[in-house]
């Protein structure tokens, strides 16, 4: 026994030494490394700021000191997994950035306001739609509306039919249950349900109504639009009398357990109607949104009643109003109303004071009634669209010695406020020399034109003969829709007519009716 507890304690004395030396040899192995490395620390970091540029810091240029990563091969060697993660990311992008010299240290970077938006004295930008990708859009459009149209007309018809069902069902054989009774907004369940399904009935009528007349309605856009509001105004009370139906129903049955709904025949009804409630709720608000949606971007396409249609008075007073007529395009973008309804809406003087006021001009042949501004013109010398271009009147005269540099006009033309604007559809094809040469035989002066493409965009101005009134105008012609705008401008809104009046468009385009 003693002898084994010897040659063990031999061998545990053997097992330490060997540790030690081992021990010794890797603290040994470990500091000739941390040595090796702090050698060619000192190398690179030497090497390091005699490439590296000056830093920027605190306002002076200096070699900034930073601690130089060190590895040997045998830490670089390896898969991904035993690579050692890179340090903070934002640390990374400091450094990266401070070796540009994009940052400095010390200082706090100053916020600068955003400036992206170009201030210039270029007038309003004429965007072209091409015809083609206007059709296709509102046809789109209008088949969107109504397939909603059908869609909700038949499911909300057909819930009509079984709220009338069950209301006479109720009505027939079950008014002897009190519940049926119970008043809800001083009206009785049993009404309610008749109510429910009479305005579902006339919902779901006007829907089919909108169908069956669809391509006579697109012929008035004004009128489509209309029965569409309206249409969705019904979806809306429908949608609102079910709500009211189903908070009735469950006021008066409370929540009836399934086990016992099949029991008898009140809980059937109850069942049905909630069902019926339901389906209502859920699907009307969603059919609902498109259509009005849609409404909304097929009323920018329609436009008003007023912009479809020129108004005609008769013939009795179509000589008296050939200086008030309307035409529109076909997009119902603009108008030329009367030279009062273009100056934005300037109430015109009462009939009677129109009458009796007297001629600032001298009776002409051409012009037997002593009118204000209004010429009559024989029948037979109308082209196509005469009654809807406004017309000169000779009392009126242009300065043609009138001189406004370009910069001036465009100032002026930035500082004052627009008058007013017409539009039009034309069917000729008038050139950028015939437009400058009717403008310039009438007393205006061109400052500017710009042509690109299909688009004709003309600035000029006039002045009235003897005063110091500057009139200021924008043509813009876009060939491709055969589409004409005026933009005009001027301080003294009660000469602004004469100036428009001016123009004699009627020698210029052929308005389409």
């Amino acid at each position: 026994m003693e002898l084994e507890h010897q040659m063990r304690r031999g061998e545990k004395a053997i097992i330490k030494q060997i540790n030690a030396y081992h021990i010794l040899q890797d603290i040994v192995k470990s500091e000739k490394q941390a040595a090796k490395k702090q050698e060619l620390k000192k190398l690179q970091q030497e090497q390091k700021l005699q490439e590296e540029p000056l830093v920027r810091v605190a306002g002076k240029y200096t070699k900034l000191d930073r601690e130089t990563p060190v590895s040997f091969s045998e830490e670089l060697t390896g898969n991904f997994r035993t690579l050692k993660p890179k340090g903070n990311p934002l640390l990374d992008r400091f450094d990266s950035l401070h070796k540009r010299n994009k940052i400095e240290i010390g200082r706090p970077k100053k916020t600068r306001k955003a400036k992206n938006f170009r201030h210039d004295m270029r007038g309003a930008q004429v965007v072209e739609i091409r015809r083609e990708e206007y059709e296709r859009t509102k046809r789109s459009i209008l088949k969107k509306i109504r397939r909603r149209l059908v869609i909700l007309g038949v499911i909300i018809g057909l819930l009509a039919v079984v709220a009338f069902a069950l209301g006479g069902v109720i009505r027939g054989y079950y008014m002897n249950i009190l519940k049926f009774h119970r008043v809800f907004g001083r009206v009785s369940l049993v009404n309610l349900y008749f109510i429910y399904a009479a305005v579902s009935l006339v919902f779901s009528f006007h829907g089919f109504y909108i169908d069956g007349k669809w391509r006579k309605l697109q012929q008035d856009g004004n009128r489509l639009i209309l029965h569409v509001r309206s249409f969705f105004v019904l979806g809306v009370g429908s949608w609102a009398l079910a709500l009211w139906l189903g908070i009735a129903t469950l006021s008066a049955f409370g929540l009836v357990e399934v086990q016992y709904i099949s029991s008898s025949s009140p809980n059937l009804i109850y069942l049905t109607t909630l069902v019926m409630v339901t389906v209502h709720l859920l699907v009307s608000p969603w059919l609902l949104r498109t259509i009005h949606r849609k409404g909304s971007q097929a009323d920018e396409f329609f436009g008003t009643a007023s912009q479809r249609k020129p108004r005609r008075q008769g013939s009795a007073k179509a000589g008296l109003n050939r200086n008030r007529s309307g035409f529109f395009n076909e997009e119902g973008n603009a108008s030329i109303s009367h030279l009062q309804l273009a100056m934005e809406g300037e109430e015109e003087p009462p009939r009677s004071a129109r009458r009796q006021s007297p001629s600032p001009r001298p009776v002409s042949s051409r012009d037997p009634v002593p009118t204000r501004d209004v010429v009559e013109v024989p029948p037979p010398a109308e082209p196509q669209g005469y009654h809807q271009i406004p017309f000169a009147s000779p009392v009126f005269l242009m300065d043609p010695e009138a001189n406004l540099p370009p910069p001036e006009f465009w100032q002026l033309w930035k500082q004052t406020k627009t008058t007013g604007a017409f539009s039009c559809s034309f069917a000729n094809q008038p050139s950028r020399a015939d437009l400058e040469r009717h403008l310039e035989a009438h007393g205006f002066h061109v400052v500017a034109v710009e042509q690109k493409d299909s688009v004709l965009q003309v600035y000029f101005y006039g002045s009235q003969y003897g005063t110091d009134t500057v009139f200021l105008c924008e043509f813009v012609l876009l060939f491709a829709r055969r589409f004409f705008q005026a933009t005009f401008k001027c301080e003294d809104r009660d000469s602004a007519s004469n100036f428009v009046t001016r123009f004699n468009l009627q020698d210029l385009l052929i308005v389409e009716s």
